[in-house]
């Protein structure tokens, strides 16, 4: 599935991929259309403010984990989300709106 979005005011597509479905829940992959540039100190603030947990942190990644839900983010805009509920492509991409801090 792609969706088109605005990431500080540039035009940016997102491909998601799903990876699996295990009782329920989903493993997606999503990509950016450009690569991005992404600060993942700012990103784990905001995603604190969400719930989230920081489980490691550099420049090359940000792992969080809420609930059983895991995400890892890489400053170029690739985010894998693991072990989402309810597993849809609309659950992952509104994460991926959290993330990124995109309007609904």
């Amino acid at each position: 599935m792609k969706v088109k979005a605005k990431y500080q005011g540039k035009d940016i597509v997102l491909s998601s991929f799903n990876l699996c479905h295990i009782e329920g829940h989903g493993d997606y992959e999503i990509f950016p259309e450009p690569r991005l540039v992404l600060d993942m100190k700012e990103i784990a603030k905001r995603m604190e403010g969400h719930g989230f947990a920081v489980q490691g942190m550099d420049k090359r990644i940000c792992m969080l984990k809420k609930d059983h839900v895991e995400l890892t983010i890489f400053p170029e805009g690739r985010i894998i989300i693991e072990q989402l509920l309810p597993d849809s492509d609309e659950a992952a991409f509104g994460l991926v709106r959290q993330i990124l801090d995109l309007p609904a």
